[in-house]
């Protein structure tokens, strides 16, 4: 018997997930990828996880995840010996973003 139910849909399938197997499915998704979460240290916001002890779903972040993707401020290039030096070049790879809210 299957734990989770299968939602068919012209261009996605949901699934869901139980309450207990969501530490192993994150554990599965951070080795593959880079796994962006709401957290909670001295404010909630998100971040990007390194295990799914770190994930926080108990409310709405008081820092959006826009502020994760566009940062209030940002050093793009800098001059060195009259040279250019791009800052935050674009990562490869992919993202996931978990624990998204409706606001």
């Amino acid at each position: 018997m299957r734990d989770y139910k299968i939602y068919y849909s012209k261009k996605m399938v949901q699934k869901i997930l139980l309450k207990k197997d969501l530490p192993k499915f994150l554990e599965v998704l951070i080795k593959k990828y880079e796994v962006i979460a709401p957290v909670k240290k001295e404010v909630t916001k998100f971040e990007v996880i390194k295990s799914p002890e770190e994930v926080w779903l108990e409310g709405i972040t008081q820092i959006p995840v826009k502020n994760f993707f566009i940062p209030e401020g940002e050093e793009l290039f800098s001059f060195e010996n009259n040279r250019i030096i791009e800052k935050n070049k674009n990562k490869e790879g992919y993202r996931i973003v978990f624990g998204l809210r409706l606001c």
